[in-house]
């Protein structure tokens, strides 16, 4: 299944992913086609890849990198959503994306790391240096299966 969006280079990420969530379920509400893998209801569970290599696709896909700055703010965590942008994530028109839904170890990650933003100095960075360990063990890096199915123009001729 290919599934084609266009997006400003200013919307967020989380709104590419709203797009990608909103075009799946009108296909089928339920899963995710042609499996019966269940689609999430949170757009947050769609990670985006982009490829390794932009001119071979078939050299795989690696997690989309969305850059978050420390700010001022008075958030918890004092990040910055203002640069989770499409531009900000190195973007631009014509690119490929792959996506995957969030494995069940990245939920738990993920709220474990969202329990700890209140953490400060040594501790923090014994996370976040744990945290570099899991991604390079599979978790959104190269080891990582993305299931993406390549379009063979010649089957398309031999159809004609």
């Amino acid at each position: 299944m290919t599934v084609l969006l266009f997006a400003n280079s200013h919307a967020s990420i989380t709104s590419l992913k709203s797009s990608l969530l909103t075009a799946l379920t009108s296909i089928n509400p339920n899963t995710l086609p042609p499996s019966l893998t269940t689609l999430p209801s949170d757009p947050e569970d769609l990670i985006l890849g982009v490829p390794i290599d932009g001119c071979d696709l078939r050299k795989g896909w690696v997690k989309l990198v969305i850059p978050e700055a420390k700010t001022k703010s008075k958030r918890p965590g004092g990040r910055s959503t203002l640069n989770a942008t499409v531009h900000a994530a190195g973007l631009k028109d014509g690119n490929i994306l792959a996506f995957r839904l969030r494995s069940e170890r990245e939920k738990a990650r993920e709220k474990a790391r969202r329990s700890t933003d209140g953490m400060e100095g040594e501790e923090e960075d014994i996370l976040e240096a744990g945290d570099i360990q899991d991604e390079q063990e599979g978790d959104g890096g190269e080891g990582e299966e993305w299931d993406v199915v390549y379009p063979k123009y010649d089957d398309e001729a031999s159809q004609a």
